[in-house]
């Protein structure tokens, strides 16, 4: 394109000037071409680099936005399995206490130690988790924080079972955080929509995936009446899924609820890898 431009431009050129020495001619004029030519595509060349800028400038915000909206997100959902586990366990508790303070003092006792124990629990669960967001280091999680909820919920009242399957030493934190979010969430939903019914754990990692299911039976008490967010199945779906899961949860043929994870067994994935 530069070669055809010098040509129609000393053609031009010598139309205009007429007799004028075609070595005259070039001395003088393709300078000046060449030179309009460089400034020509400098101008352009830096036209194209601020809005090539301005483009990667914009993309930067949008990935900064979408990174403070997930861990916002991340954040939420960490303090809804905190907090609303916690406060369904006391809320649960104060009304038995209430119930049996007068004629059965002893296990009125009870629900109120179900309730400062509870408390306390929440109080480590929020410090812990201000402590990672603070950048300190904190042991990464495996199962026994399972069996941990399973026996708290049992002395807070609910009728729960737990049975472990296969092997489940050396999972990779991820899939031991899910799996123990996983169980968590369903035992406060059973708390909160099916007080007195007996509530089954089990997980299984004797596959090649850790499966976690929670079942519980069909509530035989009066509801306490504590509504859910209904954020808590949602999240607990997107958490299984980003690691590369699956989550089934409905209600079953007797009238109770099941919630079923199929997650990756982290162990194998590091095998296949080294």
């Amino acid at each position: 394109m530069v070669g055809f431009g010098l040509v129609v431009y000393l053609f031009v050129l010598w139309l205009i000037l007429g007799n004028t020495s075609a070595v005259a001619l070039v001395m003088f004029s393709v300078p000046g071409f060449f030179a309009g030519t460089i400034l020509r595509l400098r101008r352009e060349a830096a036209d194209a680099l601020a809005q090539r800028g301005r483009e990667l400038e914009e993309e930067r915000e949008l990935f900064a936005d979408l990174a403070v909206r997930r861990e916002r997100a991340r954040i939420a959902s960490e303090l809804h399995d905190i907090v609303g586990h916690a406060i369904s366990v006391m809320v649960i508790q104060a009304a038995a206490g209430q119930r049996l303070v007068d004629h059965d003092p002893d296990r009125a006792r009870q629900a109120f130690a179900a309730i400062a124990e509870s408390a306390r629990q929440g109080h480590d669960d929020l410090q812990r988790l201000v402590e990672l967001l603070g950048g300190t280091e904190v042991g990464g999680p495996d199962l026994s924080l399972i069996e941990e909820v399973v026996t708290r919920a049992a002395r807070g009242g609910l009728n729960v079972s737990c049975r472990f399957e296969g092997e489940g030493d050396g999972l990779a934190a991820p899939t031991a955080q899910v799996a123990f979010r996983v169980v968590q969430e369903s035992l406060t939903n059973a708390l909160r929509y099916a007080p007195g019914a007996a509530v089954r754990v089990l997980v299984n990692g004797a596959g090649r995936e850790m499966i976690v299911s929670v079942e519980n039976d069909h509530s035989i008490q009066e509801r306490p009446g504590l509504a859910g967010t209904g954020h808590g199945l949602v999240g607990l779906r997107e958490r299984v899924q980003e690691l590369g899961g699956r989550l089934v949860a409905g209600p079953t043929p007797g009238g109770g609820w099941r919630v079923e994870a199929t997650l990756p067994d982290g162990r194998r994935v590091r095998g296949r890898r080294g």
